[in-house]
């Protein structure tokens, strides 16, 4: 039998993990400024993206209150629930988006400023389907992705297909700007793993550390076997308190709970995709107990497997974490 080199699997466990990125109803603006202009965002969703299609601006973060300067075909993401900052200039005061006086909206477009250079942003939100938000909140807590040719061409094409949905209003618009958003998300962690490999933090980076990665596949490749913390160290060759160590400090959650977390995982997607009953699916993420299981799905995800099960087959959103904003707000 032919073994495949751990470079192959280690793609494996990275396209598991983006093809079941799934976006619940994106939202977006497309803000017109001249300068001088500051807003202050409201904080929405699992998931805050910027993106610079003309001239410049700054963002400042709770983690980055200096500020970064955005160029045009830059892309930033934000994983916290923390308010941002957006401006012309780096130290301009803010106003807050309720108190903003606008000269012009129309529909996802507005326009406000002043009579000085010309830029246009892009901001929006989305929420992730069932529990992907606890993979996703070990992540950075920002993300930085300057201008590339072709990052920029392909971020670009994007953002201009989902603004032709959006402002026509056609049958299954929302459906394809959410595919889109997929689309533009997995493109966006791809490059970021790429280009940042040493400043990754979470499942990420432990997929690409040297002492994590072979059980980061181990995992993923059999998320049914009896993992102990030993077992785990085992497979690494370390010794069970430097493994763990070294494991909180890489991915932000100790081995046994990020264990957990992909096992909750990999069962909502059973759900999803299978007719399983809760006790097969308890098995086939590593449970031999069905009330056990149960147990550990409810803390995770708020609902018993039973009512995820019930409620994704109505197509209802079943974590109070994925509560949508009314769609008709306009919120950056």
């Amino acid at each position: 039998m032919l073994i495949r080199p751990n470079r192959e699997k280690l793609v494996d466990i990275l396209e598991e993990v983006f093809e079941s990125i799934r976006v619940i109803k994106a939202s977006y603006l497309v803000h017109e400024v001249k300068a001088p202009w500051s807003i202050k965002a409201r904080c929405r969703g699992d998931v805050r993206f910027i993106l610079v299609f003309e001239n410049t601006c700054w963002i400042r973060t709770k983690k980055s209150p200096e500020g970064i300067q955005l160029l045009s075909g830059d892309m930033f993401l934000l994983f916290s629930d923390d308010d941002y900052i957006l401006s012309d200039e780096q130290e301009r005061l803010p106003t807050e988006f309720e108190n903003l006086c606008l000269l012009e909206q129309d529909g996802n477009r507005l326009r406000y400023g002043g009579d000085g250079d010309a830029a246009l942003v892009i901001t929006g939100f989305f929420n992730l389907d069932y529990n992907l938000d606890l993979l996703i909140k070990i992540l950075p807590s920002e993300m930085h992705l300057p201008v590339c040719r072709v990052r920029c061409r392909a971020f670009r094409s994007i953002f201009e297909l989902m603004m032709v949905e959006s402002e026509n209003h056609l049958i299954g618009s929302q459906a394809i700007v959410d595919r889109l958003c997929e689309i533009f998300f997995v493109y966006a962690l791809r490059s970021y793993s790429i280009d940042f490999r040493d400043s990754l933090s979470g499942w990420l980076a432990a997929s690409l550390d040297e002492n994590l990665k072979d059980v980061m596949i181990g995992i993923h490749q059999d998320i049914g076997y009896k993992w102990t913390v030993g077992t785990m160290a085992e497979k690494a060759g370390m010794s069970r308190s430097a493994f763990a160590s070294r494991f909180k400090l890489v991915v932000g959650l100790s081995p046994l709970e990020y264990l957990t977390r992909w096992r909750v995982h990999k069962a909502g997607l059973l759900f999803q995709k299978n007719n399983m009953s809760i006790a097969e699916v308890a098995h086939s993420v590593g449970y031999e107990s069905e009330s056990a299981f149960s147990k550990v799905f409810k803390e995770a995800c708020g609902v018993t497997p039973g009512e995820f099960k019930r409620n994704y087959k109505k197509g209802k959103v079943v974590t109070e974490e994925l509560l949508l904003v009314e769609p008709d707000v306009p919120v950056i």
